[in-house]
C-alpha cells in the first residue's frame, strides 16, 4: 500500500520520488498546499478505503503521517 500512497503523493503535489521520505514536511513542499492536501485526502482516501476525519487531516504534517494512516502499518 506505501507503493500506492506514494504514486498518489507524486500525482497531486509533483514532487519527484527521490525527494520523498518520511520527514518530508507538508510546509516545504510547495504543491503540498491546502487545496492540494484536500485532493490528496480524497484521492488516499479513495484509493484506500479508509476516512479520516477533517482533524485528522488537519494533524498531518508530514509523508510519514500519510504513511501511519494510508500505508496499512
Amino acid at each position: 500500500m506505501t507503493s500506492k500512497v506514494k504514486e498518489i503523493f507524486i500525482k497531486v503535489t509533483g514532487v519527484s520520488e527521490d525527494t520523498i521520505d518520511e520527514g518530508l514536511q507538508r510546509n516545504v513542499v510547495e504543491g503540498w498546499d491546502s487545496f492540494n492536501h484536500l485532493i490528496l485526502i480524497m484521492e488516499l482516501s479513495n484509493a484506500t478505503g479508509i476516512a479520516i476525519t477533517s482533524k485528522q487531516s488537519s494533524e498531518i504534517e508530514n509523508y510519514g503521517d500519510l504513511l501511519k494512516i494510508f500505508g496499512g502499518r
